[in-house]
């Protein structure tokens, strides 16, 4: 015998892998198709990176005297030692102009060396002074009895530890680029 109707409403479809993505990082932006929402993972690693950012040059590097850029620069140099100019470049994926505008306010102000490579003059290796080594020691102390507790406070610690391995996984990744260049999609200003 068959099962008479009740009358109520459908079962609600079970959310799409998509859905509960945007849902688990809190990218909740109701009627959001399917595209939007699948972004959502990248979307919230690059808004966690922006306001991590903004509080290091809020408050350890801008009131130390440094910008962000040159931090990031001397964390570099700090946890990978020295390098050539082109190293950082790659490193901090940044171009070399850049990394030299800030090597040369970084070796002004005592925090970097510029010497020529033992088995190559003609390339540069860039390391920190003493005194370099010591505003990134002051900055990793800084950082973890003030500021990652207050960043990390809503998570547990295995949920920590969670985070730190998923986010080594990412960032040991570099995929290749696209097979098929991006079209462009905005007109060149002045075409028709």
């Amino acid at each position: 015998m068959a099962a008479e109707p009740t009358g109520g409403p459908a079962p609600e479809p079970a959310p799409t892998h998509s859905e509960r993505l945007a849902t688990a990082s809190g990218f909740d932006l109701p009627g959001a198709g399917p595209g939007l929402a699948s972004m959502s993972v990248g979307y919230t690693l690059l808004r966690v990176a922006k306001k991590i950012e903004r509080d290091i040059e809020t408050n350890f590097a801008r009131p130390a005297g440094l910008t962000f850029a040159a931090f990031r620069l001397m964390s570099a140099l700090r946890l990978g030692g020295p390098r050539t100019p082109r190293g950082l470049a790659d490193q901090l994926s940044v171009s070399k102009a850049s990394v030299t505008s800030a090597l040369d306010t970084l070796e002004r102000s005592g925090m970097l060396t510029r010497s020529p490579r033992p088995d190559d003059a003609r390339m540069l290796v860039i390391a920190l002074t003493e005194q370099g080594d010591d505003v990134v020691d002051e900055f990793l102390h800084w950082w973890s009895t003030n500021r990652e507790k207050l960043w990390l406070d809503a998570l547990s610690h295995d949920e920590e530890l969670t985070l730190a391995h998923l986010l080594g996984k990412i960032a040991a990744r570099d995929p290749e680029p696209p097979a098929e260049p991006q079209q462009r999609l905005i007109p060149h200003p002045g075409a028709r």
